[in-house]
């Protein structure tokens, strides 16, 4: 075997402050003589997530749909970050609002200040509480169309369902949900959200996202009649719990 010929490539590594607004927040930009490889946005947030920058389109998504949910076979993450090359060449200008902290495995959004950001909770057949083992549904039904805080519209009206059968050997046959979509969404407003993120993370820290699903219907719905009634009752429908609940 003999050597041909050898090729010097000269590596470089450059961090690039991103925003004068976002302190520790730069751009990695690795080099091969003047080619860019590769680009990437680093810092830290809450939870030990990592930054990414958005759209500002995906800033108005983000009001009406979770962006982990799918949606007419689409998530909301496609095509929602911006190309970070441009940024750095000075083509796309970013605000400080389009840098987000996405907490991936509980479905959780922080801002560019490390502050919870609203989100729309969503409820499918599996994890809802909305179902006929503990609730009146039809009462519950009507209170929650009009609720400021459940998400729907004419053309995603919420109704009563049946759960599929093979999610209902328990007994839970029927629960709410939109007629299309098969799930119900709800938002609460910025200032209670951080209330219950706050409240969260004093009941379980290591599971807070799951704490915080609980705690936006009111606690677990089997607790709602005896251990968790300290519990605030954000959508005001423990007035619909059955007055003997057939629990597992």
């Amino acid at each position: 075997m003999k050597l041909r010929r050898t090729v010097n490539i000269k590596k470089s590594t450059e961090y690039w402050d991103l925003h004068e607004d976002l302190p520790g927040i730069t751009l990695k930009v690795i080099k091969e003589g003047s080619k860019i490889k590769e680009i990437e946005l680093t810092g830290k947030g809450p939870h030990k997530t990592s930054p990414v920058l958005v759209n500002s389109d995906f800033l108005d998504y983000i009001k009406k749909e979770n962006p982990w949910a799918e949606v007419m076979g689409k998530y909301g993450w496609e095509k929602s970050e911006v190309d970070l090359k441009k940024v750095l060449s000075g083509e796309i200008k970013i605000k400080p609002e389009q840098l987000l902290f996405p907490y991936h495995a509980g479905h959780t959004l922080f801002d560019h200040k490390g502050e919870i950001l609203p989100m729309i909770e969503i409820y499918d057949y599996i994890g809802t509480p909305f179902h006929n083992t503990v609730c009146k549904l039809k009462p519950m039904l009507e209170h929650l169309k009009k609720h400021l805080y459940v998400l729907h519209d004419k053309d995603d009206e919420l109704i009563i369902k049946d759960v599929p059968y093979y999610n209902n050997e328990s007994g839970t046959e029927k629960y709410i949900c939109g007629k299309v979509s098969g799930i119900i969404r709800i938002s609460v407003p910025p200032e209670v959200r951080k209330e219950i993120y706050k409240r969260a993370m004093e009941r379980r820290k290591e599971f807070f996202t799951i704490e915080m699903k609980e705690l936006t219907y009111g606690g677990p719905v089997y607790g709602w009649a005896t251990t968790h009634k300290g519990e605030k009752d954000y959508l005001n429908i423990r007035q619909f719990l059955k007055k003997n609940p057939k629990l597992y």
